[in-house]
């Protein structure tokens, strides 16, 4: 007896890595990496699109891989002004039944030029004007001969002093702390080569703050102790959230690594929005937090935050700007999963910020610190999952 056997072609791109990381030189301005496949089928593989995580990767490839045929991903990262490693993914849609997706992943790991501690430098409202100090040191193997500092705002002046070779401490001055006011700190060291990297620093002045300094009232106690007090604090003033009530030391401490050192509370209605901010200090200027939470106001111009969400993350110019509200560009908007109705990850020249809607709240949460962007990115979501919980 014969039996016939009927055989099915099929479609089979195998990629020799499905992860890259990536070492440029100190300067670079990108870094290509190559993920190399072959068509390992006897069927036409039909690649429909190549997309990528963030607005700094772009990624190509032939249209189609025919049987037996060899090609690749060509994706470059654009470094811009970023620092750390950069973990970026590229997905891969193809016309393969059993694998319509395949993603890829890129890291890239940046050398570290200058270490600039802390990044953000804060005056509470009628705090003594007093210098502060930003320590900049060459990263492994760099050689700076020079290092020009500069301020975006005149009322804001800057000093730079050459410690030891490759030292130098930068000293920041308000002229005066009885307004709220902000600076971006331009840090440019010139290097032995030649060539050039441009760092950012933050100087902040807060507003005079609408309630007095307050420590989270579970600082002490487990928030399944003071929960209750917790939640009334957090929801005083006409059904206001306070953002200084939302997280406590030892959660803080988990995260940081290190206890509350004490809250600065503002607040301010505008634009038809209410929004709480507060700044929870830590013994290290550098790993301190800065938390907001954006509600409806109380005017007659009174509008929905979803508006704003919108309107930031959902509009075509907005995702042009890269922005919301502030100065929070140089990196395109990364969409954050698992947490919220809705979170994305906004990266700017000093470090970047967590956004959260969470129905008709927006929080935003920014962590100090050493660590890249996706430790930054994990910390804050610990955070901002606590915070949730209660609003």
């Amino acid at each position: 007896m014969i039996v016939a056997v009927a055989l099915t072609a099929h479609a089979e791109l195998v990629f020799e890595q499905s992860e890259l990381e990536l070492h440029p030189a100190v300067g670079d301005a990108t870094a290509v990496g190559h993920f190399k496949y072959e068509n390992k089928g006897d069927k036409t593989v039909a690649i429909k699109n190549v997309s990528t995580s963030c607005g700094c990767t772009a990624a190509s490839a032939k249209n189609s891989a025919e049987p037996g045929e060899k090609g690749e991903v060509t994706a470059t990262f654009t470094m811009g002004d970023r620092i750390g490693t950069q973990q970026k993914a590229i997905a891969v849609a193809t016309d393969d039944a059993a694998h319509p997706t395949i993603t890829l992943n890129l890291k890239v790991v940046i050398p570290q030029v200058l270490e600039v501690q802390p990044t953000l430098l804060y005056w509470q409202a009628g705090e003594a004007a007093k210098p502060k100090i930003i320590s900049a040191k060459a990263g492994k193997d760099i050689s700076i001969k020079k290092l020009d500092v500069s301020s975006s705002n005149p009322d804001f002046t800057t000093k730079v002093e050459q410690k030891s070779a490759n030292e130098f401490q930068i000293s920041v001055k308000p002229q005066q702390t009885t307004k709220a006011g902000a600076a971006t700190l331009t840090i440019k060291p010139a290097l032995a080569d030649g060539k050039s990297k441009t760092l950012y620093a933050t100087a902040n002045v807060g507003a005079a703050p609408t309630s007095t300094t307050t420590q989270p009232a579970s600082a002490t106690g487990s928030p399944a102790e003071t929960g209750q007090t917790t939640l009334a604090i957090a929801k005083l003033n006409k059904g206001k959230i306070d953002a200084c009530a939302l997280l406590t030391s030892k959660e803080i401490e988990s995260v940081q690594s290190e206890p509350l050192k004490e809250t600065k509370s503002s607040g301010q209605s505008g634009a038809g929005l209410a929004t709480s901010q507060c700044y929870f200090a830590l013994a290290t200027a550098a790993n301190s937090i800065s938390l907001t939470v954006m509600q409806k106001g109380d005017g007659s111009d009174a509008r929905d935050p979803k508006q704003f969400w919108k309107e930031t993350f959902h509009s075509d110019k907005d995702k042009e700007k890269g922005r919301a509200g502030e100065d929070e560009k140089a990196n395109a908007q990364e969409k954050i999963e698992g947490i919220g109705d809705e979170a994305f990850w906004l990266g700017n020249r000093v470090g970047g910020a967590l956004y959260v809607l969470k129905g008709s709240n927006v929080v935003r949460i920014s962590v100090g610190g050493a660590g890249d962007q996706a430790a930054k990115i994990d910390k804050s979501k610990k955070l901002a999952q606590v915070v949730l919980k209660r609003i």
